[in-house]
């Protein structure tokens, strides 16, 4: 299913530490969930149905696929990141670093609000033990995954692509940039392509909008309906600059059309800065230790219950398969019956 979430870097840049609760990974708020016509197709529980067929790559997007495979191959970066939301005229920045290196290792840290109404997150991985960590005043909690662990269940044969990049993306709630850019590819066309500045540093910008099947799925399937149709709250297009140099997304912005005003502004942004790629990161960033006061919860076990449960189901689906009848053929029709020699 088409959510609007799965079109931006994380996975919880906008929860309330308030409201999450203890220990379970926090809801993915939805722009599309909330529009009447996305929760019709829902409620249908027929998105094959609603989905209309994808409109072919543009020469953009074949560049911006390009972008995702050089991106695939990097294995040390290290960003600061600010990540800004617009509520009406108010904005909500959130301030932090994001670092990669080999092996899944990666530590990304956000801070938001100031004194007691502030906080953080961090996420860190040291390629087997992946802490989500939470600090919001008094409250201070961490959920525990062990990736060496659940990794060679991920990896097993019977796990199909989907159920795989749906499993890691739930683990890992930082997509690693070539990862973001093909899934802006599943709902996004880029329209425009053109070199540009960002300060100092040439960069590529481009501009896109929703593919037609994505708006297809947004308006509960109803393939006579255009972007205009949609809930006015789903922005309308994407903005997107990427390093010329390594295709680096140095920029990301999602704009809604504030038809009070009548003007077009940017809901969501996220900024990349101070940007190096290919210096390796100390170890001991990608380590944790929770102190005994943190309430730590090990989401391994359920983690590793739903995978088992998940390739046993695969598996089975592939032996019926396996062991289901031929179709008989399918006879002449009447005057059809071939000739004997």
């Amino acid at each position: 299913m088409l959510t609007f979430w799965s079109l931006v870097l994380v996975w919880n840049f906008g929860q309330n530490p308030k409201t999450d609760k203890p220990g379970e990974p926090a809801a993915k708020t939805t722009a599309p969930a909330t529009s009447p016509d996305a929760k019709k197709a829902d409620q249908k529980g027929d998105a094959k149905k609603a989905e209309a067929p994808k409109e072919p790559d543009s020469e953009a997007d074949k560049f911006v696929r390009a972008q995702a495979e050089k991106l695939d191959k990097l294995t040390s970066v290290s960003a600061e990141v600010i990540y800004t939301t617009r509520n009406q005229d108010q904005l909500i920045q959130q301030r932090g670093a994001y670092k990669t290196g080999p092996n899944n290792r990666m530590r990304v840290e956000l801070a938001f609000g100031e004194g007691a109404a502030g906080g953080k997150r961090i996420y860190v991985c040291d390629g087997s033990s992946a802490y989500t960590i939470e600090e919001f005043g008094d409250l201070k909690r961490a959920m525990l995954i062990k990736i060496d662990r659940i990794k060679p269940l991920l990896d097993d044969k019977n796990m199909t692509d989907n159920d795989r990049n749906t499993m890691w993306n739930g683990m890992v709630p930082y997509q690693k940039p070539g990862a973001m850019l093909r899934a802006f590819l599943d709902s996004i066309t880029f329209t425009e392509k053109k070199d540009d500045k960002l300060g100092e540093r040439d960069v590529v910008r481009l501009e896109g909008r929703w593919r037609k099947n994505a708006v297809t799925l947004l308006a509960g399937g109803d393939e006579s309906k255009t972007i205009d149709d949609i809930d006015a709250r789903v922005p309308r297009f994407m903005s997107l600059v990427l390093d010329k140099q390594t295709g680096w997304p140095l920029q990301i912005e999602m704009f809604q059309r504030i038809a009070s005003v009548g003007v077009v502004k940017p809901l969501i942004s996220i900024k990349f800065s101070k940007l190096v790629i290919g210096q390796s990161t100390p170890e001991a960033e990608f380590k944790f230790t929770p102190p005994s006061t943190m309430a730590v919860q090990d989401m391994t076990p359920v983690m590793e219950s739903g995978l088992k449960r998940m390739i046993d189901q695969n598996a089975a689906q592939k032996a019926a398969q396996k062991d289901k009848p031929a179709a008989p053929p399918t006879p002449p029709a009447a005057g059809e019956q071939k000739k004997q020699p």
